[in-house]
């Protein structure tokens, strides 16, 4: 079995003593894939890299929120996760006075958020923080979606994919480790090439030569890529 080969569950994928990573287990002396994916060897250690799944936060990944409940001292926010984020108003960097002020003022039911997964515990409990100057309240703009597992391959390697996406259509794109996509466009063709782009990636995510592809689509609708 070659790296970035496609496996079903229950294929046999290695044998050995391998270090085992997410994405499959051992029966005997030998390795099975657990779910539909890639196969990923490095070294003495392999994995499946899935293909699909729900969004599983760790520590210092960079997601788009949505805060759902405003509480007395912070907000709850959905991020696609099995549990909500807990965002508590001082790791936001404006000023608050809990008696006087209404946490309202700062983020309400229905805003949107760039925000960072600062712990996890073992209770899924997922905590937020906002204190990065980058991370912010998003105004305006559109959201699309798309798999949390594909996040990597619309930021390519050292960031060649969204970087050429940013050229092409818009500066103003910020990627979620949730799978969540804010973009501002200039016009509603602007925001259809985008979803269209991201539909492809999503689609064809396990394929090799992908970027080449994406580009041709660029340069063919707005000529650079």
């Amino acid at each position: 079995m070659s790296n970035r080969d496609l496996v079903t569950p229950g294929t046999q994928i290695g044998k050995g003593n391998l270090r085992l990573r997410e994405g499959v287990f051992r029966e005997g002396n030998e390795i099975f894939s657990s779910v539909v994916g890639l196969v990923d060897r490095r070294g003495n250690s392999i994995r499946v890299i899935p293909l699909a799944g729900a969004y599983i936060p760790n520590p210092g990944d960079r997601v788009i929120a949505m805060v759902t409940e405003v509480q007395f001292m912070g907000w709850m926010t959905f991020l696609r996760s099995p549990t909500p984020g807990i965002l508590k108003v001082g790791e936001v960097p404006q000023r608050f006075d809990p008696i006087e002020g209404n946490l309202v003022e700062i983020l309400a039911t229905g805003d949107l958020i760039f925000t960072e997964v600062i712990s996890v515990n073992k209770y899924m409990q997922i905590k937020l923080s906002m204190r990065d100057p980058q991370l912010r309240k998003l105004m305006g703009g559109r959201i699309f979606t798309i798999d949390p597992v594909k996040v990597p391959r619309v930021i390519g390697r050292r960031g060649s994919m969204i970087s050429m996406l940013k050229r092409a259509i818009s500066e103003e794109i910020i990627v979620g480790q949730n799978g969540i996509i804010w973009a501002r466009c200039e016009n509603i063709e602007q925001e259809e090439l985008l979803k269209r782009i991201l539909e492809k990636i999503e689609a064809e995510s396990h394929t090799s030569g992908l970027t080449n592809r994406v580009k041709e689509i660029l340069k063919e609708e707005v000529g650079s890529g």
